[in-house]
């Protein structure tokens, strides 16, 4: 087995351990940076007044939709407000399949490690069932004459989630174990947003949709407490002394 990339050693990045040389270097200078514009937030505010929105969600392209939309308009509901956290999610889903993607192109070497490991096909079942989820919501966004290519606000922001994310499992010194915190990560916003999409589905009179979207969050859940186990079967691996 290989030696844990986790092990004490030479680490300079911990500022109590630099002691007199950290005081010693030089101020910055005021003009290079306003501390009291810093302090207060006002840079932020500033950026946020002149700051477009983030994106913008477009009309229905067909018929049936537009009708949709006028008769939840009628309903006193804006169908654009459901149709952008559909797209939100058929964006987190799509990143969660590249996630176990990711997942599984080390699970071979994480194994010549002598890393503790799940069944490689039960990675593959909820990989398979994050697939299913964004045919679901991809299906769904067609049906009510919607375009589910079109990134809608809340899908650019899942976007950049999900990049966080994908950062930390496709990181080559990341390893197997680790990366199960982001998994764990991304399945514990999934649970919260599908269990959000029912209630919205429901509120729109989408009874059947309501129904799949609360079958998928059942799934979503089963998949949070396997990631769970596992990562703590990893961590208490690593704390047994060899």
């Amino acid at each position: 087995m290989n030696e844990s990339a986790m092990k004490l050693g030479m680490n300079k990045t911990g500022c109590g351990l630099m002691g007199e040389r950290k005081m010693q270097a030089p101020p910055v200078a005021e003009a290079d940076l306003d501390l009291g514009v810093l302090a207060t937030g006002t840079l932020t505010q500033r950026l946020q007044e002149n700051a477009p929105a983030i994106g913008s969600i477009p009309p229905p392209d067909t018929a049936k939709g537009m009708v949709g939309a006028a008769v939840q308009a009628l309903k006193g509901n804006k169908l654009h407000v459901y149709i952008d956290k559909l797209g939100e999610r058929l964006a987190f889903e799509r990143g969660g399949v590249r996630l176990y993607d990711g997942l599984l192109a080390k699970y071979e070497t994480a194994k010549t490690n002598g890393e503790p490991l799940p069944p490689r096909e039960a990675i593959e079942a909820i990989r398979e069932e994050e697939l299913e989820h964004f045919r679901l919501l991809h299906d769904t966004i067609k049906e009510l004459g919607a375009d589910p290519a079109a990134v809608t606000p809340s899908a650019d922001l899942a976007g950049v989630q999900a990049l966080g994310l994908m950062q930390v499992v496709s990181d080559p010194r990341v390893r197997f174990g680790e990366c199960l915190s982001a998994l764990l990560a991304a399945e514990r916003i999934d649970t919260a947003n599908w269990q959000l999409l029912a209630q919205l589905a429901q509120s729109v009179g989408q009874e059947e949709t309501a129904k799949r979207f609360n079958e998928a969050l059942q799934a979503e859940l089963r998949h949070e407490t396997l990631i769970y186990n596992w990562l703590g079967n990893s961590v208490t691996e690593k704390l047994k002394v060899a």
